[in-house]
């Protein structure tokens, strides 16, 4: 199932169906989705009657809901935790934003270039087989410009979440100092 996870999900898919999932793994809590939006969401981890001893399992469970984007080489979810049973909250409660999968525009566009290019090309054998490589090197002509522009949100995303850490580390150095 993981190849066409990969293939046909994304990260939103994924946590949309976490409460689904989670009736058949875990018999004992409730998972609920508040809200979820393009890139970012609202889990809540209802407690049921056994109540968790120690903070690592929630810790387990931030780990494992923020990790859910590297299904898809993407980088985690970045993870604020809103409420905790452990700090005297009712339960879990966490905001979950991630960076989202940018579309396969140009792979598309490149098929069907080199689909209509094909159908313009008389039907000789040799015709036929030049075709298929004109079908093939737009569809990798495509599929290039799809990679960089997904490197690049990547990118963008990952030096957004360094200036939120640095920024975060700055503010404690004075709040120390």
């Amino acid at each position: 199932i993981y190849p066409v996870l990969r293939l046909f999900g994304s990260p939103r898919f994924f946590y949309s169906s976490l409460p689904k999932m989670s009736l058949s793994v875990n018999k004992v809590n409730r998972v609920e989705v508040e809200s979820l939006g393009r890139g970012g969401a609202y889990i809540t981890y209802h407690p049921g009657e056994v109540k968790e001893s120690s903070k690592h399992i929630s810790m387990a469970r931030k780990a494992q809901l923020a990790g859910i984007p590297g299904t898809w080489n993407l980088p985690d979810a970045q993870l604020e935790e809103v409420e905790c049973i452990h700090e005297g909250g009712k339960a879990c409660r966490y905001r979950l934003r991630w960076h989202e999968r940018v579309p396969a525009i140009w792979s598309l566009v490149g098929l069907t270039l080199g689909v209509l290019l094909a159908f313009l090309i008389p039907g000789s054998l040799v015709a036929q087989v030049s075709s298929v490589l004109v079908v093939l090197m737009c569809v990798t002509l495509g599929f290039a410009v799809d990679c960089y522009r997904q490197r690049t949100e990547t990118s963008r995303f990952a030096e957004e979440q360094n200036k939120g850490l640095l920024q975060l580390m700055e503010s404690s150095e004075q709040s120390f100092q």
